[in-house]
């Protein structure tokens, strides 16, 4: 039997960005944060999967990938 995981489409935040991003979170008090090497955006929650549905949306993911892009953001949300 497959273990249940939390599954989302996600992009990595570089490591220069993620030092920024941790001096105003440790302004923040009473919340509890990923550690740095977790953080990332977001770009679809998928909900509760089991590893064979794990395999293939990376399978269906790896299909349509496209080459890497230089990205801006404009604003965050939590």
């Amino acid at each position: 039997m497959s273990d249940v995981k939390r599954t989302f489409v996600g992009l990595p935040v570089p490591a220069s960005l993620s030092q920024a991003v941790k001096g105003l979170v440790e302004e923040q008090r009473g919340i509890r944060w990923i550690a740095d090497r977790n953080l990332h955006v977001t770009l679809e929650f998928l909900g509760d999967s089991v590893d064979e549905q794990i395999e293939k949306i990376s399978d269906g993911l790896r299909a349509i990938a496209v080459p890497q892009r230089d990205l801006s953001i404009a604003g965050l949300e939590c």
